[in-house]
């Protein structure tokens, strides 16, 4: 009934594999794909890491409720960011927490700024989730969305935002760790077996600093124990 710790780990430990594209189209926050093994691909390189969390629960919202129907449209992606809304800002927690107006009327921005950095949500979707549970009216919520929030260069980047870092994708970074230590498999062969360039691999399941300048210069040991015993060595 808290903020979440984590988004990346709450859809990798449902199932979900993660991973980002730093070129992918500015207008797309995130995509998710529907399978056996759901996939959630995000753009963080000019998000916030609000609005990527943010992200992370609507195609979370897409996974509960629209699996094996159309999405893209109007009444879906509204769906969906109801969802997010709710997942990331539960109704009784949220309620009693955001911060009472001032003078009946006027939204404290001090005291919701506070509130963003403890659930990492930003600012214009608190001001939506209050519009929901009827904490604002539509005038209120409009003045200040449009007449403080936008006019205060606010729209896209929130001023908190750069204190905020990125969650991070776990388990496709453990799961190469898996494969090029126990199973002695070099980053060209497993760009190899799943038919991508080694770059293309390396962007989706980026590795540590090491473990990129070593590349295939590390010999793997369960690799030379292999070729030992194929030639009798």
């Amino acid at each position: 009934m808290g903020p979440i710790g984590n988004m990346v780990r709450v859809l990798e430990n449902a199932g979900a594999v993660v991973t980002a594209f730093e070129n992918s189209a500015r207008d797309i926050d995130a995509l998710s794909i529907a399978s056996s093994r759901p996939i959630v691909v995000t753009n963080p390189s000019d998000a916030s890491a609000c609005r990527v969390r943010f992200g992370y629960a609507h195609e979370c919202g897409h996974f509960v409720g629209h699996v094996g129907r159309k999405t893209g449209d109007k009444a879906s992606e509204s769906e969906a960011n109801r969802f997010a809304s709710a997942f990331l800002l539960p109704r009784s927690t949220f309620v009693k927490e955001f911060p009472a107006l001032r003078g009946g009327t006027q939204v404290n921005w001090i005291a919701l700024s506070q509130l963003k950095m403890r659930w990492r949500v930003s600012k214009a979707a608190m001001l939506y989730r209050a519009r929901q549970l009827n904490i604002l009216g539509e005038d209120q919520y409009k003045r200040a969305l449009l007449g403080h929030l936008f006019e205060k260069g606010e729209r896209h980047i929130e001023h908190e935002d750069i204190s905020i870092p990125h969650e991070k994708p776990e388990l496709l970074h453990s799961a190469m760790t898996v494969l090029r230590e126990k199973l002695g498999l070099s980053l060209n062969d497993i760009a190899v077996s799943v038919h991508m360039t080694r770059a293309l691999l390396a962007e989706i399941a980026p590795l540590a600093d090491d473990e990129h300048e070593a590349g295939d210069r590390v010999v793997s040991l369960a690799r030379f124990r292999q070729t030992r015993e194929k030639t009798g060595g």
